[in-house]
């Protein structure tokens, strides 16, 4: 958000679009299992070949396929592939019309420079012996198959979406923040604003999540799950279902990664205790 009066910032001015347009996107669009006619079917992935409508979705978890699902809906002739770690995952990626590949796959066998939208919604890995600088590093070779802005020829925006968290906020005391708030200087925080300043650099869009849910995942569950909770009873989080997270990245992706260094939070608005 722009704080110089009397002027209006491409960053704000796709605020207010995202604003205008996100109810259009309720109901959100339900999963299908696409027929033969809709098939996707990926004989070697190093036969892609550019495409204006194509998504690239590195970390097609359960964000990713909502997304997946939105895209196909909107853009029935462009094609979404599913980045994976493993295979596990790919019978059902398929089924949902998404092309998976494992990362081993992508950076093997891929051309460079070959998506015009890119979607790294792929969480950072957790746990002791972790490097601090492995998840900006897989952010970095994600974007070495985005088409850069003015690279590819035809209509259209070319973007680069990243989930970031909400969790990079310094605030914890139910104070309100937005996109210039102080930010913690967590460990985890640092993990994903490391991340965050390499999307920027390529000229990609941040988008700050609050905590994701839907009917059997999310706070509740756990919450559910272990009983007793330890904490002030009236602290306050702040939540966004997955269908309206996948449509705020769907927007961010139609509108473009052209205003430099582009951050907006994600929320429904509304925290809960």
């Amino acid at each position: 958000r722009s704080r110089r009066p009397h002027r209006r910032s491409s960053c704000a001015t796709m605020a207010s679009f995202v604003a205008t347009v996100l109810v259009a996107f309720w109901p959100p669009v339900p999963f299908r299992k696409h027929g033969a006619s809709h098939s996707i079917a990926l004989a070697a992935v190093s036969d892609i070949a550019p495409g204006r409508d194509d998504l690239l979705i590195v970390g097609a978890g359960e964000l990713g396929k909502r997304v997946a699902a939105l895209w196909i809906d909107k853009h029935p002739r462009g094609r979404v592939f599913g980045v994976t770690l493993t295979d596990t995952s790919h019978a059902d990626l398929r089924a949902a019309g998404i092309s998976p590949i494992t990362q081993g796959q992508l950076m093997r066998e891929v051309p460079r420079q070959v998506f015009r939208h890119v979607l790294f919604s792929a969480p950072p890995r957790r746990g002791a012996g972790t490097d601090p600088n492995a998840y900006a590093s897989a952010v970095s070779d994600a974007l070495t198959f985005w088409t850069l802005p003015g690279k590819m020829e035809g209509d259209g925006r070319n973007s680069f979406v990243f989930t970031s968290s909400a969790s990079v906020y310094a605030e914890d005391a139910g104070g309100i923040v937005n996109e210039d708030s102080p930010l913690s200087n967590s460990s985890g925080a640092e993990t994903l604003r490391n991340a965050e300043k390499v999307v920027h650099a390529a000229g990609g869009t941040v988008l700050r999540l609050a905590g994701l849910y839907d009917l059997r995942r999310g706070a509740h569950a756990y919450w559910l799950k272990v009983g007793s909770v330890m904490g002030n009873p009236n602290g306050k989080i702040n939540l966004v279902h997955y269908d309206d997270s996948a449509s705020a990245a769907i927007l961010a992706l139609e509108y473009g990664s052209s205003p430099p260094k582009c951050t907006f939070v994600i929320s429904d608005g509304e925290p809960v205790t």
